[in-house]
């Protein structure tokens, strides 16, 4: 047998470490196909745990076979587990959803376009997941999720509802579900939602500084302020907390205090993760 089946029959029985040395003299020899040389070894590396490795290898690959889906897909998954997004999404938008009808492609899919902030794409990718399993919890809290992000508020509640009927009692679904009311201006149902959150986890930071804003709309200043220091003090990177006091403190002529918690705010991405939200609530929260 030459090096290249003698290692292609090693992979299939696992026998990794050992197929390296007959991967290696195959390509070093041109021995067989390289494209398929050089993504089984890569897939080696892999399960090594030499992910840098088998990035090289999944590179070689794809200067023989740009379109290859298996290596195109691999480089992704390794570049996304390593917080490279973008270059994730680079070579996923390469990949035609023809090639790779799976669990995992719409999984992927989902995760890079969440995290690039493309709520569209996501939504597009979330559904598909749906579609395949209508009863899983996370491809739901997900829909609902891109649901609010994209302003499809009616809709995303619809999305979180259909959960709590399913008996899915979280806290962060009664968070969710309480800001959407917020945003809404429909306060007595955001702190019904609320306040079933607080019951499950008194002290989660995003719950305790949207109800806050609740009671800010009712005139309850030192309830509202109350949870805000819990907020922060549970979660000191919240930073809806932060633009919250600094609002107040602005509100009640401490400039260069309200300026700190701003500062603090934008730190925290209030201008990157909450820019629909925050201009909602320049309009209609008033603290005085």
């Amino acid at each position: 047998m030459t090096p290249d089946l003698i290692a292609y029959d090693m992979v299939k029985r696992g026998k990794l470490t050992e197929s390296l040395e007959y991967l290696d003299d195959a390509i070093d020899k041109s021995i067989g196909d390289l494209l398929k040389l050089y993504e089984n070894r890569a897939y080696v590396y892999i399960n090594l745990g030499d992910n840098e490795k088998a990035i090289k290898d999944y590179n070689r690959a794809l200067e023989i076979e740009p379109k290859s889906t298996y290596s195109l897909y691999n480089r992704a998954l390794i570049n996304f587990s390593a917080g490279k997004s973008n270059e994730a999404l680079t070579d996923f938008t390469l990949i035609s959803e023809t090639n790779l009808l799976k669990d995992g492609y719409w999984t992927l899919g989902k995760d890079i376009f969440i995290k690039t902030k493309n709520y569209e794409r996501a939504l597009y990718f979330i559904e598909r997941l749906c579609s395949f399993d209508k009863e899983n919890y996370n491809y739901t809290y997900n829909k609902a999720w891109c649901l609010s992000k994209l302003m499809r508020y009616k809709e995303s509640i619809q999305t979180y509802q259909s959960l709590i009927d399913k008996t899915y009692y979280q806290h962060i679904i009664f968070n969710n579900l309480g800001f959407l009311y917020v945003l809404d201006g429909q306060y007595d149902l955001a702190k019904s939602y609320l306040q079933k959150g607080l019951e499950l986890m008194p002290g989660y930071a995003y719950l305790n500084s949207n109800i806050s804003i609740v009671y800010f709309a009712k005139g309850d200043i030192d309830k509202a302020m109350q949870h805000i220091e819990i907020s922060l003090t549970e979660g000191p990177s919240n930073p809806l907390a932060y633009y919250l006091r600094a609002k107040y403190l602005g509100a009640t002529g401490k400039k260069e205090e309200a300026q700190k918690d701003i500062h603090m705010a934008e730190k925290f991405g209030l201008n990157e993760d909450l820019v629909v939200e925050k201009a909602i609530l320049e309009k209609t929260l008033f603290i005085t």
